[in-house]
C-alpha cells in the first residue's frame, strides 16, 4: 500500500498568503508606473535591450531636466512651458509664420530664468576727475576719442660701431605731458641695447647706449618709441630706421724715424690709436714686423699703451731681405699697416764742399774761396785742411 504524502492546511495557506502578497506588491508597482505619463515599459518586446526614447512633451520644465535621475530628463523642452516661444519651430504660431524661411529673432522679451543668459546689466563707468588712473587717462586726452597731434624731434648717428656710445637726442616740441622715450639698437631682430628716458617738453635729452664690442655685421636697426607715462594704452609714435655697421671703431696711427733703412740699423717706431671720440686708446694692442715675402720676424703680443702711444724698435741684421717691410698694429679686430723700405747701401762719412769765384785777375792780390764739410745729418766736420792750388792760364 503506498504511502501518500499529505500536505499541511497551515502550510498551504501561507503559500497562498505569500503569492497574494506577492501580487499585491506587484500591482502596486505597476500602478506607480503607470501614474508616471513619462515613464516607459519595463519590458517591451521590440526593444529588448531597454533602450530609452524620449517624448517631446511641451509642457515638461526645462529646470527639472537638468537632473539626469529625474524621470523628465529625456523631454527637456528649450523653448519654455507649452510650446508657444517664438524660437519654437514645432509652435503652431511659427509653424505658418511666412516670414520662418530666414532667419528671425522675437521681439517679445525672452524668458531668462533658466540662467542661460544674464540680464544683469553691465555698471557704465562714471567718470569723476581726479578719481583713479582711468580719469587720468581721460583728463589727457579731454575725453575725446583722438588724439591730438605732438611734435617731436630725433637726431643719431646712421653709422654703428663696435665698442662706442651710441647716443640719440630727443627732443618734444610740442606735446601735452611729458613723455616716456625708450630707444633701442637691435641686430638681425635681437635687441643689442635700450636706454628709457622721461622728456619734458622743450627740454632736449639725450639717450646713451652702449654697443657690444665683440658685434659683427648684420642688419642693425635702430628703434625710437614714446608713449604717455602713467597711463595704459599703445605708443603715441614708433620710428625704426636702419643703421650701418662699420668695424672701423677707432684710427691707428703708425709712425716710424725715417722711410729708408739700410743693412743693421734700428728701426724705431711708434702706434697711436685713437678712439672716435678723439681719445687715446687704452687697451691691449698686437704689433707684428712682417718682412717682404709677409714673414713675421717679430711680434709683440698685448701690449699696452701708455698715454695713447706704443713705441717699440727692431733691429734689422746685416744681410736683411731688401724690399718693402711692413709694421703691423691689430687692436679691438681693426687692422692697420704700413710700409718702409730696406736697401743696401754704404753711407758716406762726410762730404766736402769748395766754392771760388770762375776767375781772378793777375792784379789780385791773393786767392779766395770758402770749403765745407759736413756729415750726411748735417753737422760740421772738425779737422785739418790741405789746400793744393794750380794756376792756369785761360
Amino acid at each position: 500500500m503506498a504511502a501518500r504524502r499529505r500536505h499541511s492546511t497551515i502550510a498551504s495557506g501561507a503559500v497562498l498568503l505569500l503569492i497574494c502578497l506577492s501580487g499585491s506588491t506587484w500591482g502596486q508597482q505597476s500602478q506607480a508606473q503607470s501614474n508616471n505619463p513619462n515613464d516607459v515599459p519595463r519590458y517591451n518586446p521590440l526593444d529588448p535591450f531597454n533602450r530609452a526614447r524620449p517624448s517631446y512633451q511641451p509642457g515638461n520644465s526645462p529646470a527639472a531636466g537638468s537632473d539626469p535621475r529625474n524621470p523628465n530628463y529625456n523631454n527637456r523642452d528649450y523653448y519654455g512651458p507649452g510650446g508657444t516661444s517664438q524660437l519654437d519651430s514645432n509652435s503652431i504660431d511659427n509653424r505658418f509664420d511666412p516670414s520662418r524661411d530666414g532667419p528671425t529673432q522675437s521681439s517679445t522679451p525672452r524668458d531668462l530664468s533658466f540662467g542661460r543668459f544674464s540680464t544683469t546689466p553691465r555698471s557704465r563707468f562714471n567718470y569723476s576727475p581726479g578719481s583713479s588712473s582711468r580719469s587720468s587717462f581721460l583728463d589727457l586726452f579731454n575725453n575725446n576719442a583722438l588724439v591730438k597731434e605732438i611734435s617731436y624731434f630725433v637726431v643719431a648717428s646712421r653709422m654703428v660701431r663696435p665698442g662706442q656710445i651710441y647716443k640719440v637726442s630727443v627732443n618734444l616740441l610740442e606735446s601735452q605731458h611729458p613723455m616716456a622715450v625708450r630707444a633701442s639698437i637691435s641686430r638681425d631682430g635681437v635687441e643689442l641695447s635700450n636706454e628709457l628716458k622721461s622728456i619734458q617738453v622743450g627740454v632736449p635729452e639725450t639717450l646713451l647706449m652702449r654697443i657690444p664690442p665683440t658685434s659683427v655685421k648684420g642688419e642693425y636697426k635702430l628703434r625710437v618709441e614714446g608713449s604717455y607715462e602713467n597711463t595704459f594704452g599703445g605708443y603715441v609714435f614708433v620710428n625704426e630706421t636702419r643703421l650701418t655697421f662699420s668695424q672701423r671703431s677707432m684710427t691707428i696711427f703708425i709712425q716710424t724715424d725715417k722711410p729708408v733703412y739700410m743693412q743693421g740699423e734700428m728701426i724705431r717706431f711708434r702706434t697711436i690709436p685713437i678712439t672716435t671720440e678723439l681719445k687715446g686708446y687704452d687697451d691691449a694692442v698686437d704689433v707684428y714686423m712682417l718682412d717682404p715675402s709677409e714673414h713675421i720676424m717679430r711680434r709683440w703680443l698685448s701690449r699696452q699703451s701708455n698715454l695713447g702711444s706704443v713705441s717699440l724698435e727692431y733691429k734689422l741684421s746685416d744681410q736683411p731681405i731688401y724690399g718693402d717691410w711692413k709694421i703691423r698694429v691689430i687692436a679691438q679686430g681693426q687692422v692697420e699697416e704700413t710700409t718702409f723700405s730696406v736697401e743696401e747701401y754704404y753711407q758716406t762719412r762726410f762730404e766736402v764742399n769748395v766754392t771760388m769765384p770762375a776767375f781772378f785777375f793777375q792784379t789780385d792780390p791773393y786767392i779766395h774761396g770758402k770749403i765745407m764739410a759736413n756729415f750726411t745729418n748735417g753737422t760740421p766736420v772738425k779737422g785739418n785742411l790741405t789746400l793744393k792750388a794750380t794756376i792756369r792760364p785761360m
